[in-house]
């Protein structure tokens, strides 16, 4: 038996907590011990399973290099086999450092590509940092091999990184229930699932919407996803801008739901207009369940979707071309079913949650190996 410590950016729910969340029940079920370190409470920690230790650590950004010696009392007392973190670029800087100094064994999730922002002191010190401290960890695990030659690119040891596309499971045919906040007539449902936030392209899918309603007038565009960044600020802006557009009366903002599955069940098609991700969850669910996509040709995302045979890739910002992959689908419900087919196909064949599980367990078992031999 092994003990396996998790850290996340937040108790949010988001990609790299659902990715977390499938660790740690798959070691819970081989009969690991699983703790979990987190900034806050969220969405996430309350699904997490009975018998996580969960313990609430302020630990998230470069300020807190301060406390780094009770970062690492906090391992030296819990005495984790391996320390596996799902954090941005400064959790990992002080993962990686409080880890090289307790003696435990790390594994950096790489959920999505390094940003540093503007060519600030701060940016270049943080990369340089991040850089730096990038041979610490026994093994980088980048979810998409674009993900994994940016880091390359950076300065990661190439010999540390070990690509893990993210898998989900197959979800069978699912009757969906009745539920009383569904739009009661018939409308075909364009759908968006992810955090409201700049970078997914929502606005952009509000500014493509009066384009669609020109065509198909009775469209409607479900928001479904939480504003976790700005407080609700952020969502706001994008009632308002719905507004502004006259089509406020098309857009219906879900917020949070635990039931996203049955949600996509009732789309026409689903859209990601994001301009950075790293190999999103929410489309491998959308086309296992046969929903055909609609996304940006950006990161992970090609490596996932074949433009034209699985799925319509447009360029980030290209609101013509995104109106346009819409319209084409809704127009043409045997292009959809076709597009959904192959899509479903290709994500069972080669991007299953039992396959992501069993290269995470290969990763596990060589870098316990390496610490017990180094030890003995």
């Amino acid at each position: 038996m092994s003990h396996i410590l998790h850290a996340v950016f937040s108790g949010e729910m988001a990609g790299g907590q659902r990715v977390c969340l499938d660790l740690i029940r798959d070691r819970l079920a081989a009969g690991d011990l699983v703790s979990l370190a987190t900034p806050s409470r969220g969405p996430f920690t309350e699904r997490c399973p009975e018998g996580v230790a969960i313990d609430v650590l302020p630990f998230r950004t470069l300020r807190d290099l301060i406390r780094l010696p009770r970062l690492v009392r906090y391992l030296r007392r819990l005495a984790p086999d391996l320390v596996h973190t799902h954090t941005a670029v400064p959790g990992n800087i002080l993962w990686r450092l409080a880890c090289k100094v307790a003696g435990v064994p790390l594994v950096n999730h790489m959920h999505i590509e390094n940003y540093f922002g503007r060519r600030s002191f701060k940016a270049r010190l943080v990369r340089f940092l991040d850089t730096l401290t990038s041979s610490f960890p026994a093994c980088h695990i980048p979810v998409s091999e674009h993900t994994a030659r940016s880091l390359e690119k950076q300065g990661y040891p190439k010999e540390r990184l070990f690509v893990v596309h993210n898998g989900v499971s197959w979800p069978g045919l699912r009757v969906v229930p009745p539920d009383p906040f569904v739009i009661p007539h018939p409308r075909p449902i364009i759908g968006c699932v992810g955090r409201l936030c700049e970078s997914k392209g929502q606005a952009d899918l509000l500014r493509a919407l009066p384009r669609i309603l020109e065509i198909f007038p009775d469209a409607t565009l479900w928001l479904i996803g939480k504003d976790q960044q700005t407080g609700g600020q952020y969502e706001l802006r994008l009632k308002r801008l719905a507004e502004s557009l006259s089509v406020g009366g098309h857009v219906v903002f879900w917020g949070h739901r635990d039931d996203v599955l049955e949600l996509m069940g009732r789309m026409a098609l689903l859209v990601l207009a994001s301009y950075d991700e790293g190999f999103p969850i929410v489309l491998l669910e959308a086309m296992s369940l046969g929903v055909p996509v609609v996304a940006t040709h950006v990161a992970g995302i090609p490596e996932l979707v074949n433009d034209g045979e699985t799925g319509y890739l447009v360029a980030p910002g290209d609101l013509g071309a995104l109106a346009e992959r819409i319209v084409r689908l809704l127009a043409d419900p045997d292009s959809r079913l076709r597009l959904g087919q192959r899509g479903r196909q290709h994500v069972m064949e080669h991007f299953t949650k039992e396959g992501m599980l069993d290269k995470v367990r290969s990763v596990y078992a060589m870098i316990l190996d390496q610490h017990h031999a180094t030890c003995h």
